[in-house]
């Protein structure tokens, strides 16, 4: 271990000066190590290593057990996520901190940026930087050296991550796990993605929920109906649900690299990767391309309706114009006697001042709208004109989904008879118990399913009373036809051209 140099001394003699300090100078000792670091020296070897510089420098340095900061997994590229270095740093500001001592210069930063920003902040607070490997001198020869390490530390993380990035892009082109934990509803099985029987319920409740107009809540009561929880237990939260909506690996696209996928502030790698996409890359799709594609469809329809009419309250947005050819707007306020007031209002009277038309209540416009659309197809159902293709697919998809899940049921009643039979051939105590636990997951998960099976027949029993009603001539209840909110939306948009208002005279065109 060696001594301080010459002008290392002279620089700590002018903190002392500078501060006024009569006794030794306040040490802490930092250490680090990361993933990148394989071959780095261990946490404990690098404290011993500070431990010993300043032991044998003790006429000028003083260390306090708790002044010994060690960070472990912590990359030196960036700062912001280093808790004990920023720590050390807050002390250097409030000047409890007169010298730092770490083994070598690519423990303190990675960043040649960080590095210099850094050394710069020690200075200017009268802090000095100690290596146990070599001086740090204060002249342009020490600086370019500073300089020089700095840039190799840099590019020996860059370097490392793209060759990692190739391995893993490699893999991925092969439609193989890459790392990370799996999508929910997914598990890994070799280095290919398969469907957890459990998950994967969930996953169905969600896509066949928004297909069948079902708000966020409600789509989260039915998941806590049947006990399925987030991997940390937690109750699922629309934004989580959202997001798995959205993505294309439950369609059986394979996805790596994605454009629109978050990206972190700071990377390590300085390029721009392609984007992997494999259409049919994952063999166990959990939903069919077509309930994707019809989802992302329903989602863009609902985003576009929050932004224009906080929906689901305004299911008349985009259809309704003033006589002054404006627009009118959905808008919501306090009732003086508590909860929302829903209305419609001329954008020309919010814009500019330059209509005069008086607002319009919500509900009692779209009362007005569903009795005509009532009218309307009760009046072709009377008269055998009513075109019966979107129910009639809306059945057949009903079917798909009772298809599936009996599918799955006799997979699921398959895999326990397997496992009943295993149990039957071994004397294994051990071997039995995993066994009987696995015939109770299974059966939990059989369960659930069963359930499922019970609601989509419900609900095909539902559609096909319709169809029937209306293949024979009978009309349909207001209840029948407006299910919810955003059905009704889509049916109101699907028959109604526009509706012109002016002054008290309401016209509805239909289309």
């Amino acid at each position: 271990m060696r001594k301080l140099s010459d002008n290392e001394l002279r620089l700590l003699l002018n903190i002392k000066q500078n501060k006024q300090i009569k006794d030794k100078l306040n040490t802490v000792v930092y250490a680090r190590k990361s993933s990148e670091d394989e071959f780095q020296t261990a946490l404990d070897s690098q404290i011993a290593q500070c431990e010993k510089l300043i032991e044998m420098n003790s006429d000028f340095l003083r260390l306090d057990k708790k002044n010994i900061y060690s960070e472990e997994n912590k990359s030196g590229m960036f700062a912001y996520n280093r808790d004990k270095f920023q720590e050390i740093i807050s002390k250097v500001e409030n000047g409890e901190v007169d010298c730092v001592v770490v083994h070598t210069l690519d423990r303190f930063s990675r960043r040649l940026e960080d590095t210099q920003k850094y050394l710069e902040l020690l200075k200017k607070n009268n802090c000095m930087l100690i290596c146990t490997d070599s001086p740090m001198e204060e002249n342009a020869m020490g600086e370019f050296m500073r300089n020089i390490i700095g840039s190799v530390s840099q590019f020996f993380v860059r370097q490392t991550a793209e060759k990692t990035y190739r391995s893993l892009e490699n893999k991925a082109r092969d439609c193989r796990i890459t790392g990370g934990i799996p999508n929910f509803g997914y598990k890994y099985e070799g280095d290919h993605y398969t469907r957890d029987i459990e998950e994967s319920i969930g996953i169905e409740i969600m896509f066949n929920g928004i297909v069948d107009g079902k708000t966020y809540t409600q789509i989260i009561d039915e998941l806590e109906s049947f006990n399925i929880k987030t991997r940390a237990g937690k109750k699922f939260c629309e934004t989580t649900i959202k997001s798995i909506l959205q993505n294309v690996k439950y369609c059986g696209t394979y996805t790596y690299n994605r454009k629109d996928g978050k990206k972190k502030k700071n990377r390590v790698l300085l390029g721009e990767y392609e984007e992997i996409r494999i259409e049919n890359g994952i063999t166990e799709p959990l939903i069919d391309v077509d309930t994707f594609n019809k989802v992302q469809e329903i989602l863009k329809g609902r985003n576009q309706c929050r932004r224009r009419s906080n929906a689901p309250h305004h299911l008349l947005s985009g259809l309704i114009k003033c006589s002054c050819g404006q627009v009118y707007v959905g808008n919501c306020r306090q009732h003086r006697k508590g909860g929302n007031y829903y209305t419609y209002i001329c954008k020309g009277r919010t814009k500019d001042k330059s209509c005069n038309a008086t607002e319009i209540n919500a509900n009692h416009l779209e009362d007005f709208a569903k009795s005509i659309v009532l009218e309307v197809v009760n009046g072709q159902i009377r008269n055998k004109q009513f075109d019966k293709t979107l129910i009639i697919e809306y059945l057949k998809k009903q079917n798909t989904k009772l298809k599936c899940i009996n599918r799955e049921i006799r997979d699921l009643n398959s895999a326990i008879d397997k496992q009943i039979d295993l149990m039957g051939a071994t004397q294994n105590k051990l071997i039995i118990q995993k066994l009987t636990e696995k015939v109770e997951n299974l059966t939990n998960t059989l369960s659930n399913k069963e359930k499922l099976q019970v609601k989509y027949k419900q609900e095909y029993e539902i559609i096909e009373a319709k169809i029937n009603k209306i293949r024979n001539g009978i009309e349909l209840t207001r209840e029948e036809l407006f299910i919810n909110p955003f059905k009704t939306r889509e049916l109101f948009h699907l028959l109604i051209k526009e509706i012109v208002i002016d002054g008290d005279n309401i016209e509805i065109e239909l289309k």
